[in-house]
């Protein structure tokens, strides 16, 4: 199976030898493990592809309160890095 990408640092990621303890390389740290076990003969390959503008809905939103259906389980994560 081959996975293409229209990200190129992604696809170095892949293949390249860095490690890191940012989130971007702990994803890519997982689909190099995904790769090698379960997907041992396959392929990423960085494909470009045409862009395209995004609609203009999406917008940087700060939020200085949070919801209350998630504030229980954000306060247990919380509670858990701290000991």
């Amino acid at each position: 199976m081959d996975f293409e990408v229209d990200y190129k640092t992604v696809v170095d990621s892949i293949y390249g030898k860095h490690n890191g303890v940012s989130d971007f390389a702990i994803i890519i740290n997982y689909c190099r493990r995904l790769l090698g076990t379960n997907f041992m003969n396959s392929d990423v390959k960085f494909i470009r592809r045409k862009a395209r503008v995004a609609p203009s809905l999406s917008n940087f939103h700060i939020f200085s309160s949070i919801p209350t259906c998630i504030l229980a389980i954000i306060l247990n994560e919380m509670d858990e890095i701290n000991k």
